[in-house]
């Protein structure tokens, strides 16, 4: 399995490449998602198993650090689509993103809308005089919300920070499609969704991007206790 393999990758990274585990950067983390899992109440709770998000709930406070994620993504080859860690081919597959992270691996494949498309949903989740969709102001919508609209900014707010994390403080409005209805939310496969998003970025770094985004979780899966 690929647990098995990363945590070979970290001796073998620890040992030919001299990093400590217990050092580095912390590129993000998951203690403020991990946070606003914890301060739901009974009802927000009940609507998060709703759609499917119920092992979510078990989110750990983990702190995920920049040089040993940076470390391990730059072991992937372009021509082999894998982290060739000591001459061995490693994969994620999505089973094991869905043990990892709790999130459902059945459904469709995300597919970007445009926000002309979703114009009053774009509305609705920025705030006045924003033109970003910002993860403060999903949180601020969230607060103290237990009627159904509580769902649109706690989706929106998971994608950005959780499931397709970047850089920036906000959220691409071209995931607003997966929030239009709860069958959409309900249909998407975010397992697949946050793999793609973490692979992508992955082939941009080793490519030369500056910075290692999506969801480090994958590849710390070490850390990772559900």
């Amino acid at each position: 399995m690929f647990a098995y393999q990363i945590e070979n990758c970290f001796l073998y990274l620890n040992e030919s490449n001299k990093i400590n585990l217990l050092q580095g950067t912390l590129a993000a983390s998951l203690l403020q998602y991990q946070k606003l899992m914890v301060d739901l109440t009974p009802e927000q709770i009940r609507i998060v198993k709703h759609i499917n998000f119920g092992d979510l709930l078990k989110t750990p406070s983990t702190k995920l650090r920049r040089l040993l994620c940076q470390s391990i993504a730059e072991t992937y080859d372009m021509k082999q689509d894998a982290f060739v860690i000591g001459g061995v081919p490693c994969r994620i597959t999505l089973k094991e993103v869905e043990l990892i992270t709790g999130l459902p691996s059945m459904g469709f494949d995300f597919v970007p809308s445009d926000v002309t498309e979703h114009i009053e949903l774009w509305k609705l989740l920025k705030e006045p005089g924003e033109t970003k969709i910002t993860l403060k102001g999903l949180l601020m919508k969230m607060s103290g919300d237990e009627s159904p609209n509580f769902l649109r900014p706690f989706v929106m707010y998971t994608i950005g920070r959780y499931v397709c994390p970047t850089t920036q403080p906000y959220v691409d409005p071209k995931y607003l499609g997966i929030v239009k209805t709860v069958d959409a939310i309900r249909d998407t496969n975010f397992a697949k969704l946050t793999l793609d998003h973490l692979m992508a970025s992955v082939r941009k770094f080793v490519s030369g991007a500056a910075n290692l985004e999506g969801n480090l979780a994958l590849l710390q899966v070490n850390t990772i206790m559900i």
